[in-house]
C-alpha cells in the first residue's frame, strides 16, 4: 500500500496508479473507493489517498473504522426547477 501526496496545493491526483484500487478518505468516512482502470480521481490535499490491492484498502477501512461512502444524489445538489408564470 502506498500513500499519494499532493501534487499541488489544491489537489491530490491518482495519476500513474490507474491499474490499482484507489481509496480516498477523510479519517472518518470513505469518500471514494475506485476500482482499477476506471479513470483518475482527485481530491483535496487534506484527504488521505491510498493505492493498493482491494484487500489492503479494505483492511485499512476496517482498521480505521471508516464509515461507508455516501451514495451520490445529484438531485440534492441541483436547485429546484424554476416555475413558469402563467401569462
Amino acid at each position: 500500500m502506498k500513500e499519494i501526496t499532493a501534487t499541488t496545493v489544491q489537489v491530490k491526483l491518482s495519476d500513474g496508479h490507474e491499474g490499482q484500487y484507489v481509496l480516498v478518505h477523510d479519517g472518518r468516512q470513505v469518500i471514494e473507493l475506485m476500482k482499477p482502470n476506471r479513470g483518475k480521481v482527485g481530491t483535496h490535499p487534506r484527504h488521505t489517498m491510498l493505492v493498493g490491492t482491494k484487500e489492503e484498502l479494505e483492511a485499512e477501512i476496517a482498521r480505521l473504522k471508516l464509515k461507508p461512502k455516501r451514495p451520490r444524489r445529484p438531485a440534492d445538489r441541483m436547485p429546484p426547477p424554476r416555475q413558469r408564470r402563467p401569462g
